[in-house]
């Protein structure tokens, strides 16, 4: 998946599916010119330590530990690689100024914007059918069916989550937050649902979750 696309194909790209809303929407940040959210001054930038995760986590290094240079500038983008991203799939670093609504995208949301998302309290749950070994049409289906049910009902309740293919990270199943990855190799509901719920908006830096 050419994850450099423009970010406007997912309009046309993304499978709607019951309860979830497929409509863009921009998000200002607080070193946008215009965002809301806290000052740079007063944030910490680097998530803190979760405690009482019952599950092996990763807590990798923060790329973008500042307001200033979070963004692409004025045709900066057009020359990035995202693949600079420190881990596959990544959970933080430099991201464009655009959201989707919390659901279910059945077409790979771009790194870019993927970042932006868990900058805004945001988990998201990536899937890989062609990770080793591979699946089967009938078994990828199985797996983000099931996957998104998990996702469709976190929604329903009310968390901030996104669910999008990846088919360059190495593994099965990646959930990842700001700064936080956990992998498995088969879905595991319960693992899914506390990853969800513990680390939702634990990251929130500017103060835009609800």
């Amino acid at each position: 998946m050419n994850r450099r696309t423009p970010w406007a194909y997912l309009l046309a790209a993304a499978t709607p599916l019951a309860g979830v809303t497929l409509v863009l929407a921009c998000g200002g940040d607080a070193n946008d010119a215009g965002g809301a959210g806290a000052s740079s001054e007063t944030t910490n930038w680097s998530a803190e330590p979760v405690d009482g995760y019952p599950y092996p986590v990763q807590m990798l290094p923060n790329e973008a530990p500042s307001a200033e240079g979070r963004h692409f500038g004025q045709g900066e983008f057009q020359g990035y690689n995202t693949a600079q991203y420190g881990s596959d799939p990544p959970t933080s670093g430099k991201h464009i100024g655009q959201l989707a609504q919390a659901g279910v995208y059945d077409q790979a949301i771009p790194n870019e914007v993927a970042v932006h998302h868990m900058e805004h309290g945001y988990t998201l749950a990536w899937y890989n059918c062609g990770a080793a070994p591979p699946l089967d049409a009938g078994a990828c289906t199985d797996l983000r069916n099931q996957l998104a049910a998990i996702v469709q009902l976190a929604v329903a309740k009310g968390l901030h989550v996104v669910m999008t293919p990846d088919d360059s990270m190495p593994g099965r199943i990646a959930l990842t937050a700001w700064q936080f990855m956990d992998t498995m190799d088969e879905l595991d509901q319960d693992r899914i649902n506390t990853f969800l719920e513990m680390f939702e908006c634990h990251y929130d830096p500017e103060e835009t979750c609800d």
